[in-house]
C-alpha cells in the first residue's frame, strides 16, 4: 500500500512536497512540448494542403490552355482540309481536269 507519509499536523514532508512539485513542472512542460509538437504539425499539413491545392489548380488551368491550343489547332486543320477537300470535290466539267486522274 502506498503510504503518503504525513505528519500528524497534515503537513506533507519537505522532500515529498519538493518531488511532487517537480513531478507536476515536468507534467506541464511535457505537455507543453507535446501541444506546441502538435500545432506545428498541423500548420505544416495545412501550408501542404494549400501548396497542393494551388498545384492542383495550377495545373487545371494550364490543362485548359492547352486543349484550348490544341482545339484551335485542329478547327483551323479542318478549316484548311474542307477548303482543300472542297477545291477537289468541284464536280469536273468540260475542260476540268479531274484530280484524280
Amino acid at each position: 500500500m502506498l503510504s503518503t507519509n504525513i505528519l500528524p499536523n497534515g503537513r506533507m514532508p519537505y522532500a515529498i512536497r519538493t518531488t511532487l512539485q517537480g513531478a507536476e513542472a515536468l507534467s506541464i512542460g511535457l505537455v507543453n512540448a507535446v501541444t506546441e509538437t502538435v500545432v506545428t504539425a498541423m500548420r505544416g499539413v495545412q501550408e501542404v494542403g494549400a501548396e497542393l491545392g494551388t498545384t492542383a489548380l495550377s495545373a487545371v488551368r494550364g490543362s485548359i490552355r492547352a486543349a484550348e491550343e490544341i482545339g484551335g489547332d485542329l478547327g483551323r486543320l479542318a478549316m484548311l482540309s474542307r477548303v482543300q477537300r472542297g477545291a477537289r470535290a468541284r464536280p469536273a466539267g468540260p475542260g476540268r481536269p479531274r484530280p484524280w486522274a
